[in-house]
């Protein structure tokens, strides 16, 4: 479970430094670990090891500690970020299936039809990371302040 929680994080860690972070922090958690386990007498379960790694936090935040310059979007607003852009191109996707099924179930060709569906789609998945982005960046430079 560890093994698999670094390797998420040194996916977003800089390529130069990940296995250097990434031997440093794998020391951080099994030091956590193994004091987890001398005060309980017994190996941890698999629910009391992934207690310590949601502590320890979310690998995505955690690498962002690593990075060098400001981001352009932080904190755990990077994470719903993610989790917003995820669900803004999932969404986008869907729409995208449905309308090619409308299309097929009322008998026009094919082939154009393909043709603008990608189109259609590369489109709204540009838009959609633009106007997500484009928000997310407002939102952090304004630090939650209103205006006036």
């Amino acid at each position: 479970m560890i093994e698999r929680y670094l390797k998420r994080l040194g996916f977003w860690l800089p390529v130069g430094k990940r296995r250097e972070i990434v031997m440093e922090l794998r020391g951080v958690l099994l030091d956590r670990v193994e004091a987890a386990e001398a005060a309980q007498g017994r190996a941890l379960t698999e629910a009391e090891t992934r207690r310590i790694l949601d502590e320890f936090g979310p690998a995505m935040l955690v690498a962002a500690r690593y990075l060098q310059g400001p981001p352009v979007i932080s904190g755990m607003l990077a994470f719903i970020y993610w989790r917003v852009l995820a669900i803004a191109f999932t969404a986008i996707v869907t729409v995208q299936l449905i309308l090619i099924g409308v299309h097929i179930t009322s008998g026009s060709g094919f082939g154009p039809l393909l043709r603008d569906a990608a189109n259609r789609t590369l489109i709204g998945l540009l838009l959609g990371f633009f106007c997500v982005t484009a928000s997310f960046m407002i939102i952090e430079r304004c630090g939650g302040r209103r205006p006036g």
